[in-house]
């Protein structure tokens, strides 16, 4: 929890074209999420990922904004859907939120 580290890392990204994400440790990520998009819990296990460099672009929305309804069914798909269901899709929330949420 450095400034000088965060500032560090920081500079870099606007140097270097590879996409990653400058994350918090666990107690600050889970408030901004919070403060963004209260309904998520967000757990250790996936604040895990995103330090061992999983980068998916919706995960970094989540402590910046709150989801709209494609970026809610983006993060739900990378949850919920198995490696091998890949045909199965989750409904637009957009379209029918009880459709979406059963």
């Amino acid at each position: 929890d450095s400034a000088e580290v965060f500032d560090f890392y920081t500079s870099i990204k606007t140097e270097i074209s590879v996409p990653y994400d400058i994350i918090d440790d666990f107690f600050g990520e889970a408030l901004n999420i919070y403060l963004h998009n209260p309904w998520l819990n967000y757990a250790l296990s996936l604040h895990r990922f995103r330090e061992m460099g999983l980068y998916v672009t919706v995960f970094d929305k989540l402590g910046e904004s709150e989801l709209n309804f494609g970026e809610l069914r983006d993060f739900c798909s990378l949850l919920f859907s198995a490696e091998g269901n890949r045909d199965v899709v989750l409904p637009d929330p957009k379209k029918s939120w009880r459709s979406f949420i059963n």
